[in-house]
């Protein structure tokens, strides 16, 4: 057991993975059909954050020359700008 900000913190031995592998008590056989299900799940699940990721770099990309447009002329942005300019990219507020 380890302490983090002074309570008590299961070891790793003990922790997620080996459970949902082995059973609280660590006594259960891991079927290669349980592991390789897992493994498609994750791999789903990273895709899926990929993805949406990829989404918001896209809308990300939009983002920059539309600031630059509704700032004023001497460089300065202030927060009714970046409202209007994060408008024309996304829907605030989604």
């Amino acid at each position: 057991m380890g302490s983090i900000g002074g309570q008590k913190t299961a070891s790793v031995e003990n922790g997620g993975l080996l459970v949902h592998f082995f059973g609280n008590d660590g006594k259960a056989c891991l079927r290669h059909e349980k592991f390789v299900q897992f493994l498609r799940d994750l791999h789903n699940e990273a895709f899926e954050e990929f993805k949406e990721f990829e989404e918001l770099r896209k809308k990300l990309e939009s983002f920059s020359p539309a600031i630059f447009s509704y700032g004023k002329v001497n460089g300065v942005l202030t927060k009714n700008d970046f409202r209007r300019a994060a408008s024309q990219v996304v829907t605030l507020g989604s």
